[in-house]
């Protein structure tokens, strides 16, 4: 049986990374041997970062695998720098191997045009330091492996889904779970889950609730840092009648807002942050809405739009007043819900966790087998 060391932040970090991991590695360890490493995310501490890529890059297991996100490694990812290039040196004393999934994907046509030049070499250092010390790049989208291709050497990369899990604490009735946060069981409850950041398109969701005071309006979730704090009382100041704010749930009540929820409503944001456009690749909430047979509309970020066009299980807006037109005509025509509902389901089918960890035991297969073809070689 192969080993795996998973290398990623821990499940309670507010990336989704963790949590992410977690389940990958609770669904692998039914066939494999899995050891997970807590590397120390968003830390600005360089010798943390140099002693867990130590750790990780003279592992005895036969694969090191980082779950890896640029926001994960410290200001501006700085600490990318540093970790990267030490289990590169590690990876060749020692023979270790080692595969990456690359959760975002920044590259110099993502920074913003103030001294673009300077983070476009930056944001490329970074990248290539990725790529030299990787020997399989795992992409959870398309458009993800297409931004990061330039970086890498052919046949060194490949896609997987990001997955859809099975749902967790799904036991509770529409109508009891709607009476948990408040509400009749006759009431059409419309829902953000998750955290409530800009990227996320929180003040959208007020918005769209202020055009619609016929339907009931949900942010299921509280502000992830500190620096959202204030964004997130501001959109509840003055905020209409018919919008609530839970706050950060813990994972029973946040889990049930799916289940008292009517639709889910995604208005997801590109922004410039820090000086670089954060993009959407994937969605962990997506795809916990699948989970829970939640029907979904969302903005019409790339990402989903490509969901709308090659698989039916969204639809999309472009701005607030085609979100009312998109929410009424989901509740007024039965045929739109049933397709929604029948697409998710083959999306579902597709996307299942049988499938993602298939496809990752057959990466671990190619990855042992090049180390293997390449110390013949020697």
């Amino acid at each position: 049986m192969k080993s795996i060391r998973m290398v990623a932040p821990p499940p309670e970090n507010t990336s989704g990374v963790g949590k992410y991991t977690d389940t990958l590695t609770d669904e692998l360890s039914g066939e494999l041997s899995v050891t997970v490493q807590y590397f120390p995310a968003e830390s600005t501490r360089p010798l943390k970062f140099l002693k867990s890529a130590i750790e990780a890059g003279t592992a005895e297991e036969d694969i090191v695998h980082i779950q890896y996100d640029y926001v994960l490694f410290g200001r501006f990812s700085l600490m990318s720098l540093l970790f990267f290039p030490v289990l590169f040196l590690t990876k060749h004393l020692f023979g270790t191997s080692v595969v990456v999934t690359m959760h975002e994907v920044i590259n110099a046509n993502l920074v913003g045009k103030r001294l673009w030049w300077v983070k476009a070499v930056y944001v490329s250092v970074v990248n290539k330091s990725i790529a030299k010390a990787t020997d399989r790049t795992v992409f959870l989208s398309d458009r993800t492996e297409r931004l990061f291709a330039q970086y890498l050497d052919e046949d060194s990369s490949c896609r997987v889904p990001h997955g859809v899990p099975s749902p967790e604490n799904c036991s509770t009735s529409k109508e009891t779970a709607k009476r948990e946060f408040g509400y009749e069981a006759d009431e059409k409850l419309i829902i953000e889950p998750g955290y409530v950041d800009p990227r996320k398109g929180s003040h959208v969701f007020r918005e769209i609730a202020e055009l619609m005071p016929e339907f009931e309006f949900l942010l299921a979730g509280g502000s992830p840092r500190e620096k959202y704090d204030d964004y997130a009382e501001d959109i509840m100041v003055d905020a209409p009648s018919n919008l609530q704010l839970t706050g950060v749930l813990d994972e029973d009540k946040f889990h049930m807002a799916f289940q008292a929820a009517d639709l889910a409503l995604l208005p997801y944001q590109e922004l410039y942050l820090s000086g670089v456009k954060n993009t959407v690749a994937q969605s962990g909430i997506f795809n916990l809405c699948v989970a829970h047979k939640l029907p979904v509309i969302t903005s019409s970020c790339p990402y989903f739009k490509d969901l709308e066009t090659k698989c039916g299980c969204v639809r999309t807006f472009e701005d607030t007043n085609g979100a009312v037109d998109v929410v009424n005509e989901f509740f007024d025509k039965e045929a739109i819900r049933m397709e929604l509902k029948d697409n998710m389901e083959r999306f579902h089918e597709r996307n299942n966790y049988e499938r993602v960890i298939a496809e990752h035991v057959t990466v671990y297969a190619e990855v042992t087998e090049d180390r293997k073809y390449s110390e013949h070689q020697k």
